[in-house]
């Protein structure tokens, strides 16, 4: 610091127990965001992720062949966007303008 200053890093930095430590943040945090615990997150997200490899498969089966899977992919979109819709908060304004989906 110049001119003697002193720093008070120290009081507006919290102490290594305040922190959550990297395990939390990487496993609990955005579960926690989301209000699912970890094995609920993960169910979930592993569900999402086969339902989109199922629909992309169905896509690429459309595009080499187009009489298959013509609405396959967007059949199965437009449930896990109704699945998301429904597990997602309304806002105090009745709207879900703006509210971010995760998965």
């Amino acid at each position: 610091m110049a001119n003697g200053a002193v720093s008070n890093r120290a009081s507006t930095n919290p102490t290594a127990r305040e922190r959550p430590g990297l395990l939390h943040r990487l496993f609990a945090e955005h579960p926690a965001m989301v209000g699912e615990s970890y094995a609920e997150h993960a169910s979930n997200a592993g569900r999402f992720g086969l339902k989109l490899i199922g629909a992309g498969t169905a896509c690429i089966v459309h595009a080499v062949i187009p009489a298959f899977c013509v609405s396959t992919a967007s059949r199965t979109v437009t449930r896990m966007h109704e699945d998301m819709r429904r597990r997602q908060p309304i806002r105090r304004d009745g709207s879900d303008h703006g509210i971010e989906y995760h998965i």
